[in-house]
């Protein structure tokens, strides 16, 4: 591990930043000096010290966003400096309402806490382009090699009799995890070129390892080097839930290096970056009541067979036409709701034109009668009354009665497998997965697209 990798898994980093420069879209340029502290549970602290006598000082809080008003792309603030040792130091998207304030002498005092902030400075070169970053929490994750054959691995250099890392292929680069202590990872992709963004592709790592761990896994920091450039970025990191989506994988041990080949390959696309924000609504609410963890699901459900679908889908109608008489109908009964009704007209105008929209009711169990992806009736029915109740305003997981309490956790199990089935469908995987509609391991393999687009006919 590098020195920086240690100061990540320590949780802590501190340093001086000297020569500051905090400047926003036709605003003054302030200059000043600070100290910037780093908790990885508390997040990123930098204290700014800047002199108010400067020529053209402004206060920017006078010119903070009301609250409930958007923060326009003017109202952001960026900052350079330059540390102690020599490092150049980059934080953007900051506004003032981050901000707080007090004066000593002719000095303002800030406070700020950002998201995220770079260091970047210019080296020897130093080989391949590549990146690593320590995750956190890891719990579920099968690290299937022994340590023992590391010596034959460029990535690390101790040796040991446990079994404590992986590795897998992407099209971007190849993939390294090492199990660190206190259920922290140390992912290091290393390329063959220069063509890829390593910072997105160990975004879809991170992804690819939390759909397995079932919840956003932690990036606390990552260092990126490329040709002559050490690029160091430090995280405010995310509040992880305690409990877990149900793992696709659970204790499949074999799988594991399979699965986060394919996952990781997905997630770095656009398709699967939208994939990746619907099941993080779902990871996301891990901790939260049943009805919330059952609309959650319910509305992924929906989500991930639009985008699937996406494109696919053959129109209602060719015929110009009868598109044309259709809106000439609506426009008609339109002008004459007072004579009809509006309610009346409304529910015509829906009927009219609810063939456009997608049934996904209908196309699951159009899949599952042409038996793609081994979508059962159990789960499609789940997924309906799950999807009416919460739209209809019903709390679930509320009764007293046992049976109906079962019921209802069987019935979102049922939902979440459909989640698991569509991801892994989309990732193009093939192999064992956890069945939580039979709670046992079964075979899955992706539908092929002909089979898609013929079900949806």
């Amino acid at each position: 591990m590098t020195e920086w990798q240690k100061s990540l898994q320590s949780g802590n980093y501190e340093t001086r930043v000297v020569e500051i420069n905090l400047s926003k879209p036709n605003g003054p340029l302030l200059k000043g000096s600070g100290q910037l502290s780093w908790s990885a549970d508390q997040g990123i602290r930098l204290r700014l010290l800047l002199d108010s006598s400067q020529p053209d000082f402004q206060n920017p809080l006078l010119d903070s966003p009301k609250l409930g008003e958007f923060i326009t792309p003017d109202k952001f603030y960026s900052l350079s400096a330059r540390t102690d040792d020599g490092w150049r130091a980059t934080i953007s998207g900051i506004y003032e309402g981050e901000l707080t304030s007090r004066f000593l002498s002719s000095f303002l005092t800030w406070n700020l806490e950002p998201k995220c902030v770079s260091f970047s400075k210019n080296e020897k070169p130093l080989g391949k382009s590549r990146i690593a970053g320590i995750l956190r929490p890891i719990e579920r994750t099968e690290f299937c090699r022994l340590s023992r054959f590391t010596d034959d691995n460029p990535h690390f250099g101790s040796q040991g009799f446990h079994r404590d890392w992986l590795t897998f292929d992407t099209p971007f680069a190849t993939a390294v995890a090492r199990r660190l202590t206190n259920n922290h990872m140390v992912v290091q992709l290393v390329a063959d070129d220069d063509q890829h963004d390593l910072t997105r592709a160990i975004e879809a790592v991170r992804l690819g390892f939390s759909y397995l761990e079932g919840r956003s896994l932690q990036m606390l920091g990552y260092e990126e080097v490329r040709g002559s450039l050490v690029t160091r970025t430090l995280f405010t990191t995310r509040v992880t839930s305690r409990n877990t989506f149900p793992s696709p994988l659970r204790d499949l041990k074999d799988s594991h290096e399979e699965f986060l080949r394919a996952a990781t390959a997905f997630f770095f696309t656009p398709t699967g970056k939208r994939f990746a924000d619907y099941l993080r609504m779902s990871w996301d609410v891990n901790d939260n009541m049943g009805t919330v963890r059952a609309i959650a699901s319910s509305t992924s459900v929906e989500a991930m067979i639009n985008l699937l679908i996406r494109g696919k889908r053959p129109a209602l109608t060719d015929d110009h036409k009868q598109v044309s008489a259709r809106r000439k109908l609506i426009s008609y009964l339109t002008k004459r709701s007072h004579k009809y009704g509006e309610r009346f007209v409304n529910r015509i105008g829906g009927l009219m034109t609810s063939g456009d929209q997608l049934n996904v009711k209908r196309t699951l169990r159009n899949w599952s009668r042409n038996g793609l992806m081994g979508i059962q009736e159990s789960e499609i029915e789940a997924w309906d009354k799950i999807r009416n109740s919460s739209a209809h305003g019903k709390l679930l997981f509320i009764e007293d009665e046992t049976k109906k309490r079962q019921d209802n956790i069987r019935m979102l199990y049922r939902v979440q497998n459909l989640i698991n089935r569509l991801t892994l469908h989309s990732m193009g995987y093939r192999g064992k997965f956890l069945d939580y509609s039979t709670w046992s391991v079964a075979d899955f393999n992706p539908a092929e697209e002909d089979d898609i687009v013929r079900s949806l006919e």
